[in-house]
């Protein structure tokens, strides 16, 4: 096993290495072969065929870069996996305004590496799947530094993720190929005026004018229709010459002209002319002045020649250098070129090339190839160079020193250039720390799998398509009872023909196994069963590098007692679940909550079915929020004793249960049961009777009042009539003995006056007795501005005689639904005691203000007046006929009038005051609400 995993990573490697040969020889090819579109599709061919792609192609732009809306496939070689698209119409004449973001992408030289189903751009993912591409990798080709298209590699048998190796070799093809396409190019440009140029040449290439200054006329001679395609007399005089210089070429020419003739110099400028066919001629114009006898330039002879060739000449040699140039500073390998001799002294060496030695360019251009070579290979060279000098191009290994001294290992692809005659060696460099890194991870990952195979408790096989063992552990051999001499034959197929015998069915076992090697993309998991009685727990995936599948691990774990364990352990739980099945209430097992089974009971009682019960959260679906708390205190500790929650039913309703949970041990673990009893129906009971109670104690406490009101009353009656009538008695008994009829007359209106208070008494009383037996109080909605506005202006002249001020705010609670009459006692009675018992020493001040409450609307009279002992008085302050100052306008009978009013519309009212400070009556409208 470890030798197989170390040649693969030496494949690996030299997959690599044939890569770089092959973007060497691809290089070579595009820039020599003369059929441009054969060398492409060579070049693609070979590259397609080592990555294992199964589409790389070429787009175009439609038109100059920046003017192009379209671009189209010009070039395609495909695997055969997967359908061509050369012809697909929908790939010519493709809208980049559809893919503006993957085009913006490639325009500013950046590759596009995407796995099409993680692509967000809609237009973009169907165009690609259209073509069934799983991956795609895009390259920009540019041409003298502008965006000309772009270079594509399609996966579309399976998601492929380009390693960084690989998107290095093929940035390199793709600035070679962009190279190519330069010179392509330039030759064909070169090509097109060669034909022109031949055409001249077979004329005398020359034309000959004579310009007459003052009229402005030219006579022409020479070749002007071989040249330029012009009659004589189509070329006119000198506005005509003006108009024939190509536009960005015109002014500087006639500047030119106009300084020459001014300092009567030689006129000697370059500049394109029209051909009569519209294309322009690069002419070379040199022309003398002639002047007159005052110095005044009045004539010039002249002659143009056509320089086209020699200008497109020049023009292809810079071309072709700035794609050299392009290639060699650009590609991210190191190239170095070295002379034939010993020491080899390096000629030239582009920018990758220094930094990976740790030199800047200048400095590295002025070493030979020992300088940075370690000793053990400098022995070496000059054998190497040899082998070069006889075509020998095999690519190398070797190990090259930095600035500092550090080395690091290199593979090399070398070969011999001819430049003018003389030869050089150019070689190609790259560095493979990481490799070799690799490399060495690789034998550690091996050794670690080795070890981690030969632990473990499962027997491991490994077979490869050709039905040879690759690898096993010794926990194979011993679970199979297989000898040690047998498993170095490495033949699968005697192994099972050892094996077979030993299980209790032969032909399913030997069936699956034929199925799975016919079957290399399936997996597989089963029981195996041995006529022993032992039970093999068997699995067996496909094993595979990358994508390809290699062969099929099995994997074999002794399952018996486990078999065993299981088997009685299903058998407990079907006899728990007939138990369960026969419970009248709901029945659940559950995980913290979280149900693993329910009987149908719990299904009735919540509603749901029970496939929606198993795994559902039951404390957060069937237990009311308000006593998930509680539910969890019960399972944490533990507890078994029963308690009552409310649960939710499935359609939203809720009902009462009872719950009682025990906890079990489970598969090596703890579960609980729980099961719940609806207990709906006695609640309900409960409930009346609770309210059944409720009502009656608020009758009892309503009977109570009532009679305590009634014995308060008849003390009143008893109390207050009683003097009346005693004292009416005596005066009448005084008047029959009165002597003389002035002691009568005063008898008599002692008796008036008698008669007058029993009848106010008796109003008073009528009033109260008014007040308990109204119970059908017509109410309304007021406004307590308005109603104390109205109460305010009864009290006017004693507000103005107390100068008090009276305020009120109303804002919190503005509105009242009560009886007109009674609100406007409440305000009158109060206000009328404020101002009543006003402190003299002092200035009054009265504030009503209302409040909402708890609900309820409170209103709040405060005063700085005289005040009131509690201490003494607080019992008796809303008593008939109790007073606690002496003044003339005490009754006594307010306070007492009001509270039956407010009482009977059930409110109550309550009192706060301090003697010399002030008083606060508090009237709570709907306390019992």
């Amino acid at each position: 096993m470890q030798v197989g995993v170390k040649e693969n990573a030496e494949q690996i490697l030299l997959m690599r290495e044939r890569l770089l040969a092959i973007l060497t020889e691809a290089t070579r090819e595009l820039f020599l072969n003369p059929d441009w579109f054969k060398a492409v599709l060579s070049s693609f061919r070979e590259i397609g065929l080592h990555l294992q792609v199964d589409r790389m192609y070429l787009f175009r732009l439609d038109g100059p870069f920046g003017k192009a809306e379209t671009i189209s496939q010009i070039v395609e070689w495909n695997s055969g996996t997967s359908e061509p698209q050369i012809n697909n119409p929908d790939l010519q004449k493709l809208r980049l305004a559809d893919f503006e973001p993957f085009y913006l992408t490639l325009s500013k030289g950046e590759p596009l590496r995407e796995v099409v189903s993680e692509i967000s751009d809609e237009r973009f993912k169907v165009l690609l799947e259209s073509q069934e591409i799983k991956s795609v990798l895009l390259f920009p080709v540019q041409v003298r530094g502008i965006f000309w298209g772009f270079l594509g590699f399609d996966q579309c048998t399976h998601e492929r993720v380009w390693s960084d190796a690989e998107l290095s070799v093929l940035r390199s093809f793709s600035t070679a190929l962009a190279g190519s396409i330069e010179k392509r190019e330039a030759e064909a440009e070169k090509t097109e005026w060669k034909t022109k140029h031949e055409l001249v040449v077979r004329a005398s290439g020359q034309i000959i004018y004579d310009y007459d200054i003052p009229s402005g006329q030219i006579q022409w001679s020479g070749n002007t229709q071989q040249v330029l395609g012009y009659q004589l007399s189509e070329m006119g005089g000198i506005e005509r010459w003006v108009e024939l210089i190509h536009a960005e070429d015109r002014d500087a020419s006639i500047r030119k002209l106009e300084e020459a003739e001014k300092a009567m110099l030689g006129y000697d400028v370059f500049y394109r002319f029209r051909h009569k066919d519209g294309s322009y001629k690069n002419m070379h114009d040199r022309g003398l002045f002639l002047s007159d006898a005052f110095g005044k330039a009045y004539r010039m002879l002249g002659m143009m020649m056509d320089v086209t060739e020699s200008t497109n000449r020049d023009t292809e040699k810079r071309e072709i250098e700035l794609a050299y140039k392009t290639l060699f500073d650009n590609t991210p390998d190191a190239i170095i070129i070295t002379n034939t001799e010993l020491p080899s002294r390096i000629v030239s060496a582009n920018q990758a090339a220094a930094e990976m030695h740790g030199y800047d360019l200048e400095a590295f251009g002025k070493l030979c190839i020992h300088d940075v070579k370690s000793p053990e290979y400098i022995e070496r060279l000059p054998a190497r160079l040899e082998n070069l000098l006889k075509g020998d191009r095999t690519p190398s290994e070797s190990t090259h020193r930095r600035k500092d001294g550090t080395l690091f290992p290199v593979m090399i692809v070398s070969g011999v250039i001819d430049v003018r005659g003389q030869k050089y060696i150019m070689s190609i460099f790259r560095d493979v720390s990481e490799s070799v890194r690799t490399q060495n991870k690789l034998e550690e990952s091996l050794s670690l799998l080795t070890a981690t195979i030969e632990s473990t408790a499962d027997g491991i096989l490994v077979v490869d398509t050709d039905g040879k063992v690759s690898a096993f552990n010794k926990k194979f051999l011993k679970l199979w009872k297989i000898p040690a001499e047998m498993s170095l034959e490495k033949d699968d197929s005697s192994l099972l023909a050892h094996v077979v015998d030993q299980v209790e069915d032969p032909e399913a076992f030997l069936s699956k196994v034929k199925y799975l090697y016919a079957s290399p993309l399936e997996k597989s998991e089963d029981l195996i069963r041995f006529k022993d009685g032992r039970v093999f727990h068997r699995y067996s995936k496909p094993q595979k590098i990358g994508e390809k599948v290699v062969g099929r691990v099995w994997s074999f774990r002794d399952f018996t007692d486990q078999f065993h364990y299981e088997q009685s352990l299903q058998e407990s739980e079907a006899r728990f679940k007939r138990l369960q099945e026969a419970s009248f209430g709901g029945i659940c097992i559950h995980d913290n909550g979280t149900i693993i089974d329910a009987n149908q009971g719990l299904s009735d009682i919540s509603g749901y079915s029970r496939e929606e019960l198993i795994g559902m959260n039951g404390i957060g679906t069937l237990i009311a929020p308000e006593y998930t708390e509680e539910v969890i205190a019960h399972i944490e500790s533990g507890s078994d004793q029963p308690y009552d929650v409310e649960g939710i039913r499935k359609d939203g309703s809720r009902c009462f249960l009872e719950v009682q949970g025990k906890n079990i041990p489970y598969k090596g673990g703890t579960i609980r049961v729980s099961e719940f009893r609806d207990i709906t129906s006695r609640k309900e009971a409960e409930q009346q009777l609770l309210q059944e109670k409720t009502s009656l104690m608020a009758t009892t406490r309503d009977l109570i009042r009532k009679n305590e009101q009634l014995e308060e009353f008849t003390q009143i009656v008893s109390h207050n009539l009683r003097s009346p009538a005693g004292n009416i008695s005596t005066l009448l008994q005084l008047h029959n003995e009165a002597s003389n009829d002035e002691e009568k007359a005063e008898i008599l209106n002692l008796l008036q006056q008698t008669s007058k208070s029993l009848l106010t008494t008796m109003q008073e009383l009528n009033e109260v007795l008014n007040i308990k037996h109204n119970e059908n109080i017509i109410r309304q909605q007021l406004s307590f501005s308005h109603v104390f506005e109205r109460v305010k202006k009864l009290f006017h002249a004693k507000i103005l005689e107390s100068s008090a001020a009276v305020t009120h705010d109303f804002s919190q609670a503005p509105f009242l639904v009560y009886s007109n009459v009674y609100l406007e006692s409440v305000i009158l009675n109060l206000l009328s005691n404020a101002l009543k018992y006003h402190d003299p020493r002092k200035k009054s001040f009265i504030d009503f203000k209302t409040s909402l409450e708890g609900g309820c609307i409170i209103l709040r009279v405060s005063d700085n007046g005289l005040g009131i002992n509690l201490e003494r008085y607080g019992h008796q302050i809303f008593k008939m006929k109790k007073t606690f100052h002496r003044h003339p306008d005490s009754r006594g009978i307010g306070l007492f009038m009001i509270r039956n009013q407010i009482e009977s519309m059930g409110g109550e009212i309550s009192v706060s005051s301090q003697e010399g400070v002030g008083t606060t009556f508090t009237v709570n409208f709907n306390k019992t609400r």
